[in-house]
């Protein structure tokens, strides 16, 4: 099978920050949340199945899906004129920087009586500790974390996560790397050296780069500036 970066715009693991704008939004395969919240369909299902398994269905709601560039620069305009531009620099991105226009970003909130749209309160102890936790199993991170900062360019965000796909959210954890630095780091594998973990390799194709491998299972991802990340997994046999 060969495998080409043919599309460094498009899948999981986009990169999109004040440097690298996202050319689109994202309208395909969204399923709404609640009657105002549109997120992608496999975003909202592995949400709600970890929210069951912790029965967790009545403490957490939906604040922020999918926007598109006209309501993002709205939030953004409106921010600006209710706080002023140092508050709307750390919690707003411009229209075109926010990863919001993915479908693969959301907002959680603990459910209370008054919720702040813009810095929902979701908690790091008791249950949400494991809600949390159980995120990063499935393929979730925290994309604003506290101390990454001055790399995001983001004030820390609790209430923000972005879907990036097993094994890449667990990678990023277990080495306390940001979306931005995990791509640095992917840069220096490719599929001669590439990046192992558990079951799966991982490593770096420059665009229109091709690659052949016998595997039946993979999945490619641009990332948004200059090529893709493909990542093979081992298939146990059962015969």
């Amino acid at each position: 099978m060969e495998i080409i970066a043919n599309d460094i715009h498009k899948g999981n693991l986009l990169l999109v920050n004040s440097e690298y704008p996202l050319l689109k939004e994202d309208c395909h395969d969204l399923v709404y949340c609640n009657d105002k919240v549109r997120i992608k369909k496999i975003v909202y299902q592995l949400i709600e199945m970890i929210k069951e398994d912790l029965g967790m269905q009545d403490d957490i709601v939906y604040v922020s899906g999918f926007r598109t560039f006209a309501y993002q620069k709205k939030i953004y305009d409106d921010t600006l004129k209710t706080h002023g531009q140092e508050y709307t620099a750390k919690y707003v991105a411009k229209a075109g920087c926010s990863e919001h226009l993915l479908g693969l970003a959301i907002d959680l909130g603990k459910k209370m009586d008054e919720i702040d749209y813009i810095c929902p309160e979701l908690p790091y102890d008791g249950k949400f500790a494991l809600f949390r936790q159980k995120l990063w199993e499935n393929g979730f991170i925290e994309r604003y974390q506290v101390g990454k900062q001055e790399v995001t360019k983001i004030s820390a965000e609790p209430w923000h996560f972005r879907y990036v796909g097993y094994p890449h959210s667990l990678i990023m954890k277990n080495n306390n790397w940001s979306l931005e630095e995990y791509h640095q780091h992917l840069k220096a594998y490719d599929h001669q050296h590439p990046l192992r973990y558990k079951n799966c390799t991982i490593f770096y194709l420059k665009p229109l780069e091709k690659v052949n491998t016998t595997a039946s299972c993979y999945q490619i991802s641009g990332n948004n500036f200059d090529g893709c990340i493909v990542t093979l997994f081992e298939v146990e046999s059962h015969e």
